[in-house]
Order: structure tokens, then C-alpha cells, then sequence
């Protein structure tokens, strides 16, 4: 996971490279998420959220974030982000959820959080936070995937 490229074997890549983040910690409990500033436009389309907009608390779990100090694709783009977080350990960490595009044409969301898919179901006891275009947005994000 944090092996700088080519260390220990030439094909070796953190997976951020992949991804465009990074394993970051265990959080209990549920934490509000974000749009980043950067959110991309396309993504929000029909949802009526903007960037800095809450996405309700499902960011928690195992969470992810970009790592600075880790090579990460050039198009990575931050589309949610929960700060502050109280890891198991006692620490502070984040999260982020990111997107982007691979020079093979391939593309790549990564939620940042294991309560992504959660917030989409009403019997989650947290999805009473979500905002009603969450589910355009994740929709939105299958769209981008596929490529439509």
C-alpha cells in the first residue's frame, strides 16, 4: 500500500494509482460528507446539490482519502470529502470519494467510505440525513462509468 512505484517490484503501484485514494482508517460511527469544491458539474447534473452541499452522514466505516505524498492518477478529481473524523485508535482522520479517468479510457469512482451504498437504503439509520439527489448523484456516477 505505501510502496513508492518500483519498489520491491518494477510493476509494483499503491493503490492509489488505481484508485485515486488511498486506505486511510476505521471510523465508528457516521460522519456528514461533503461535495468538494471541484465536484465535477456533470455529476451533479439533475440532483439540485452543489459542491459544499451535504451528502448526509455516510462517510464512516473503513475510510479513504488522497494521500499527498502518494502518486495518484492526473485526473483524479476530489468529489466528497468529511474531515475530522474520530478514527477507533482516538486519531483524527478523513475521507474522500474521487473520479477519474484513465489514459486507457477507463474510469474509476471511489466512494472513500464503506456507508456509500448504505446511504441509499431508507432502513439505514443514518440515510435519514441524505439528501433526496443522492440517489441522481450515485446514478449519475454509474453513468460516468459506463461511459453515457
Amino acid at each position: 500500500r505505501w510502496l513508492p512505484c518500483g519498489v520491491a517490484d518494477p510493476g509494483n503501484r499503491p493503490q492509489q494509482a488505481l484508485l485515486g485514494v488511498q486506505y486511510g482508517s476505521i471510523v465508528p460511527g457516521y460522519y456528514p460528507y461533503r461535495l468538494a469544491r471541484g465536484a465535477p458539474t456533470a455529476l451533479l447534473a439533475g440532483t439540485g446539490l452543489l459542491p459544499g452541499d451535504s451528502l448526509g452522514n455516510i462517510a464512516g466505516g473503513e475510510v479513504d482519502r488522497v494521500s499527498p505524498d502518494v502518486p495518484q492518477p492526473s485526473s483524479n478529481v476530489v468529489l466528497a470529502e468529511a474531515s475530522r473524523l474520530i478514527t477507533r485508535d482516538g486519531g483524527m482522520a478523513r475521507a474522500q470519494a474521487a473520479v477519474h479517468v484513465l489514459p486507457s479510457g477507463g474510469r474509476v469512482f471511489a466512494s472513500g467510505t464503506f456507508w456509500w451504498g448504505w446511504g441509499l437504503d431508507p432502513d439505514f439509520a443514518a440515510a435519514n440525513s441524505v439528501p433526496a439527489g443522492f440517489q441522481q448523484l450515485t446514478a449519475n456516477i454509474l453513468a460516468f462509468l459506463t461511459g453515457h
